[in-house]
């Protein structure tokens, strides 16, 4: 295996997302990815699966998990591939698709199709009757959108207030990701194309992203 601690070496200026296998975790990992978190070099922390963990794992890192719980506020927007992209200028690895995975996309296309249908389905079409001209529909529509997702990070705000620049970064592309679906709709008539998108995102970002920096 190479090296990992030398592959988590950033500047001071960078950020990183460090995550741990769902596995038994490898202990070079896990000491390296806990380095990097008391430097506070870390923009992300998802912890893994720990009921995989044994008691002793689960002791020997508990530090680990605390500080992963703190700062893994970027996981509940579905847009950190874009946040993380915009910070470091890298791509992150996504895991390797297996079975279990598969019976977790079922769940993130039901929670699409009725977010979906909701927002871009009744709410949009309300606004437009009410603003039939002009962007109004689709900025309210986003905006709404957006505050939907806030209770899910203010915890996260008042346990570390320095995470604030980042969830404002990801609340803006998440408003520019929901005008996108939004004009998707106006435009062909139907809500497929967003059900899809919306549902592909939620997958890919909570469940394939990332196993590896």
């Amino acid at each position: 295996m190479p090296n990992i601690a030398k592959q988590l070496e950033i500047s001071k200026k960078e950020l990183v997302v460090a995550t741990a296998a769902p596995s038994s975790p490898e202990k070079e990992i896990l000491e390296a990815v806990k380095d990097v978190l008391r430097k506070k070099r870390s923009m992300m922390v998802i912890r893994s699966s720990i009921s995989q963990w044994t008691q002793k794992e689960l002791e020997e890192y508990e530090e680990l998990i605390q500080l992963g719980d703190k700062i893994r506020c970027l996981k509940y927007d579905g847009l950190t591939f874009a946040v993380f992209f915009l910070a470091t200028g890298k791509l992150p690895i996504l895991a390797r698709f297996n079975e279990t995975m598969a019976t977790s996309a079922f769940p993130f296309m039901l929670v699409s199709l009725a977010e979906e249908t909701w927002m871009r389905g009744l709410l949009l079409k309300r606004l437009k009757e009410w603003r039939p001209e002009g962007p109004a529909p689709v900025m309210w529509s986003s905006l709404i959108f957006v505050l939907m997702h806030l209770p899910a990070s203010s915890l996260m705000i008042s346990q570390e207030i320095s995470l604030l620049p980042l969830l404002l970064l990801s609340w803006s592309i998440l408003f520019v990701w929901s005008a996108g679906l939004a004009a998707i709709v106006l435009k062909t008539g139907n809500l497929f194309g967003p059900i899809v998108i919306h549902g592909l995102d939620d997958f890919v970002s909570k469940v394939l992203y990332p196993l590896q920096i």
